[in-house]
């Protein structure tokens, strides 16, 4: 279980946090893009932050206004991942450098303040979970999740295709509830 530094009496907290754990080891275990999606202030920061520092390789990185652009996206995964150096041929992009890294590692990555990417950021992630096989696990608000499921018409639905876990935090009590795969 994720220890976490609310007390016990924070129920909400602590439903919070069993969802999301669960969460990101279904994704983890089934190599899928997840989405956790919530209200601000419920402690979805510190749950992510706690699941990085309680899964093995795992990597979290929290988007800012100044990394939700492809062109300092992949510079910040791949400092994160020890990846600017490495493998590193002539010609080679920083986004080959990244993918060789991570390739069939399993690592989860951990993206917190996801609804602040840009579109191609996003388009970037999914690029990054095709070619590597690395789980991603996207947390954010609910306009996040509503972009994503705008993407879900049948001729353009590339994103959306690939979310294997969805969890919304704003549904019940219940551990299991909110939580579905798809």
């Amino acid at each position: 279980t994720l220890e976490l530094f609310y007390g016990d009496s924070n129920f909400h907290r602590e439903i919070v946090a069993q969802k999301m754990g669960l969460a990101a080891r279904l994704t983890r275990e089934n190599s899928v893009m997840g989405l956790i999606f919530g209200p601000t202030g419920i402690g979805k920061t510190r749950c992510a932050q706690a699941v990085q520092q309680t899964t093995v390789g795992s990597v979290y990185l929290r988007i800012d206004h100044e990394n939700r652009i492809p062109r300092t996206l992949i510079p910040a995964l791949a400092a994160k991942v020890e990846a600017l150096d490495y493998q590193r041929r002539a010609g080679d992009s920083l986004f080959r450098r990244l993918v060789a890294r991570l390739c069939d590692s399993g690592r989860l990555l951990l993206i917190d303040e996801a609804n602040l990417l840009s579109n191609n950021g996003l388009r970037i992630l999914r690029d990054l979970h095709d070619e590597t096989g690395c789980p991603i696990l996207l947390i954010g608000v609910k306009e996040l999740h509503d972009r994503i499921l705008a993407d879900a018409k049948p001729d353009s639905g590339q994103l959306f295709s690939r979310f294997g876990v969805v969890v919304n935090l704003a549904e019940g009590h219940d551990v299991s509830a909110g939580v579905s795969r798809c």
